[in-house]
């Protein structure tokens, strides 16, 4: 049965999440890594892309049925850096939603989602989208091992949002930045572009630019 399964993941929450599956399936950490292992199993039917962000050739897509955990409560932020639009937003009450991949980015049928609160920090975040994540594709594993009718719901496209992938540039905080938005609205930004991702900074007279790691209120 596990050869019909793989994971594909490359951040470290996300290896986690393979740790805490209740069958050893195998794992890539590349795409490179993906394709071999698509030549070498003929048994292959079911891939789940965790904490992933590169574009999953389309010619995958179509032979597997390949699932994505994506951290929002879809059909809302479809697209890059959801977690930290989320916080910036404001955003307290989401969920990680485990999905059928498509042609087109984040809009595939809804296998399950688990409520997932924003309310804490970035490594808070993570550890409970991990403990959601191996829930979800535990999951699913259980309904293929005892033969259950999966069902999927479509996305609605009418209230459906998408956010771009965020670029280190826009971790700046700017003048006009601390002029305008509230403590509780910086905070926000400054907490959510924790390690590992691009941190919070301010360019100085100097043109140096001063890094802001954490932040409280």
């Amino acid at each position: 049965m596990k050869e019909n399964f793989l994971f594909v993941c490359y951040r470290d929450w996300a290896k986690s999440t393979h740790q805490n599956l209740k069958m050893e399936i195998p794992m890539a950490l590349t795409l490179e890594e993906l394709e071999a292992h698509i030549h070498n199993c003929k048994d292959l039917k079911y891939i789940f892309f965790v904490g992933w962000s590169e574009i999953v050739p389309q010619d995958i897509i179509d032979r597997f049925e390949c699932f994505c955990l994506h951290p929002s409560d879809l059909p809302k932020y479809r697209g890059g850096s959801p977690i930290q639009h989320q916080v910036i937003d404001g955003v307290l009450d989401s969920a990680v939603t485990m999905f059928k991949m498509t042609s087109t980015l984040d809009a595939g049928p809804i296998y399950k989602k688990h409520y997932l609160s924003l309310d804490s920090k970035l490594d808070l975040i993570f550890m409970k989208v991990k403990i959601i994540s191996s829930v979800l594709v535990n999951t699913f594993i259980s309904d293929i091992e005892s033969n259950s009718e999966i069902q999927f719901h479509p996305q609605s496209n009418e209230v459906a949002t998408f956010r771009k992938r965020r670029k280190p540039e826009d971790s700046e905080i700017t003048l006009e930045e601390l002029t305008r938005l509230t403590a509780a609205e910086l905070n926000r930004k400054i907490i959510c572009l924790a390690d590992p991702y691009p941190n919070a900074y301010l360019v100085c007279a100097d043109g140096k630019k001063l890094f802001i790691k954490d932040s409280s209120l």
